[in-house]
């Protein structure tokens, strides 16, 4: 007992000298979360904002730091990592799972509780008379759908809105199509303010975000995309980027959208957007956890949380969107309420013949 005391308060000493420059952040009260992105990027959380700050840490320091919190939970050392301190919460990755260097997230659990009345006294529970700076009218969606239906610049300027307004999109597409270089062209609409977290097989998105964390799964570890999407939501994202789902971590994705992640994206293989719904539906009962879930309460789930659908497709010389599907819910026989709202190829295929199942129907 002794020996395992001492082993503590030698963890906990080399984890505050390898963390020396941002001690003082952890101290601070003001400070809700410290997310160290790589040893030259680090931003904190202070009062509901995000912000740079000037310190350094070298790689070294933060995988000492990190093996010294493995430590003090007595867990084995691995790539990725989910771990608990007295005040804190930590998650952590190394190199090659983290594409920049050790990253480190340390949420800080309140000091204390408030009161309901100190809501009120700060203004919390009052109702907003007015629309807050950036907030989208209640006509925007409409219009922009709207313009998005004649094409060129009025699709364009629809996908910006989407992007901007956090709407969850799932692009799909086959292969060769351009669902990665589309998916790029959206990610470059994501403020610079946002903080934008990736999990790929294989690191292809390039991002122009300063506060960004790029992982990738590491097979020869058994860390998955699944294991990626489960650390991510512990490292603070505005944004969850998934690559390409391909097996159970569509359920994992599917779960953080509807769980507060809005404005995420992810590409998908599939010959249409309807089709998309379906492997979607595929990939999600791959997980454990969706086995034997009734298919009218998967496809509630799944148009609760995706707002639209972008087929890419390779046709007449170009890889463009061919399809763009819009999802506002299901009927009372579980079938998807949708609108195809962008149609570039209407001679190829119709709506109704795009359905993957004979009984779906479209809320016009």
């Amino acid at each position: 007992m002794a020996k395992a005391r001492v082993a503590m308060v030698e963890a906990e000493r080399v984890l505050r000298d390898r963390l020396f420059p941002i001690v003082p952040l952890l101290e601070d009260e003001s400070v809700n979360e410290v997310m160290v992105n790589s040893g030259e990027d680090i931003f904190v959380e202070t009062r509901g904002e995000i912000m740079r700050v000037d310190a350094v840490l070298s790689d070294a320091a933060i995988e000492a730091a990190i093996r010294a919190i493995i430590s003090l939970n007595e867990k084995n050392m691995g790539y990725i990592m989910d771990a608990r301190l007295p005040g804190l919460r930590v998650a952590a990755a190394l190199p090659p799972v983290a594409i920049h260097g050790p990253m480190l997230v340390i949420r800080k659990h309140a000091k204390r509780r408030f009161r309901l009345e100190e809501y009120v006294e700060s203004g919390a529970f009052d109702i907003m008379t007015e629309a807050p700076d950036g907030a989208d009218a209640p006509d925007d969606k409409h219009r922009m759908e709207e313009g998005a239906s004649k094409g060129g610049q009025g699709l364009a300027d629809f996908m910006r809105w989407a992007i901007r307004a956090h709407k969850n999109i799932l692009l799909v597409g086959g292969t060769s199509s351009g669902k990665t270089t589309l998916l790029s062209s959206c990610l470059l609409e994501i403020p610079n303010t946002e903080r934008v977290i990736t999990c790929e097989d294989t690191n292809e998105i390039v991002l122009e975000q300063i506060n960004i964390v790029q992982l990738e799964a590491m097979p020869t570890a058994n860390i998955t995309i699944r294991d990626l999407i489960r650390l991510c939501l512990r490292a603070r994202p505005d944004r969850i980027i998934v690559g390409e789902i391909r097996g159970p971590e569509a359920y994992d994705f599917l779960d953080a959208m509807n769980t507060g992640h809005s404005g995420s994206l992810c590409t998908l293989h599939a010959d249409s957007a309807f089709l998309g719904l379906r492997r979607l539906e595929s990939l999600i009962r791959m997980s454990p956890t969706a086995q034997n879930l009734p298919l009218r309460d998967m496809r509630a789930e799944i148009a609760s949380a995706i707002d639209y659908v972008i087929f890419q497709s390779r046709g007449g010389g170009k890889r463009a969107p061919e399809q763009v599907l819009a999802l506002d819910g299901v009927t009372d026989q579980g079938d998807y309420q949708s609108r195809l709202i962008f149609n570039r190829m209407p001679w190829k295929s119709s709506h109704a013949s795009s359905l993957p199942y004979p009984s779906s129907t479209s809320k016009e």
